[in-house]
């Protein structure tokens, strides 16, 4: 029978598995700021982690890492086994591989209290109301990409450096991407206000069609139903008019 019960053991089996999440978001928080590598111009991604200016949500991540630190060397030691890569993510991964044997180990409710303070300390800095923007993929991985409204940076949730870092993008160059992909697309309004609220910024249907009744968008096709499809960019420039629109 294990020294930590069931009822203690799932919250922390949550716990680790929130944790990278919790990294991202410990990231926007911590880093509004971020060093584009030099060749990297083009791609608008960074493997270079941004300046610290939230300095208390830069403690609360280190103090997770260390407390995670401290019992992935303990598992590693009692078990014989390798230790993880330096980072949250794949700290908190390998932990979730041995909660078993945490939980049959003499200080195993150490362990839980530990690591379910630490987390905890982590939610209380990063949970406070924040507007999402998607912003693209992941390069590497096809992750779909947010960021908090206005910041200037996106982290891919999944990918990670091999010294632990997270993949950074500029927000600015994925949305221009994007912008130059809707060159070719058409929609009907309804579709396109779908997509546009998603890729710029919301915006309902009906301004669409108001903005086509006045002359200011035209029609660039028809559907077989003989509905009118309108350019995603011609939209786009209407929402955005003080951006240059990649042509």
């Amino acid at each position: 029978m294990g020294r930590v019960c069931d009822r203690c053991t799932t919250p922390l089996i949550t716990d680790l598995r929130d944790i990278p999440s919790l990294d991202t978001e410990l990231d926007v928080t911590a880093y509004r700021q971020a060093r584009i590598t030099a060749g990297n111009a083009g791609g608008g991604r960074s493997t270079e982690k941004p300046l610290p200016l939230n300095l208390t949500a830069d403690d609360a991540g280190r103090a997770l890492k260390a407390v995670l630190a401290l019992w992935c060397d303990l598992v590693a030691e009692q078990r014989g086994v390798r230790k993880p890569l330096d980072g949250l993510p794949s700290m908190s991964r390998w932990l979730l591989e041995h909660v078993t044997w945490i939980r049959h180990f003499p200080a195993g409710a150490e362990a839980v209290t530990q690591i379910r303070s630490a987390v905890a300390d982590v939610r209380r800095i990063i949970d406070r109301p924040r507007v999402k923007v998607y912003t693209g993929q992941c390069d590497d991985c096809g992750s779909a990409l947010y960021a908090s409204e206005n910041a200037p940076y996106a982290a891919c949730p999944v990918c990670i450096t091999p010294d632990g870092d997270r993949t950074w993008y500029s927000v600015q160059e994925r949305r221009d991407a994007m912008l130059a992909a809707m060159q070719v697309m058409m929609m009907p309004p309804a579709e396109a206000a779908h997509a546009l609220s998603i890729l710029v910024r919301p915006i309902p249907a009906a301004t669409i069609r108001k903005w086509a009744s006045r002359g200011k968008l035209q029609a660039a096709d028809v559907d077989d139903r003989g509905h009118s499809l309108y350019r995603l960019a011609d939209i786009a420039a209407l929402m955005l008019p003080y951006q240059h629109q990649p042509h």
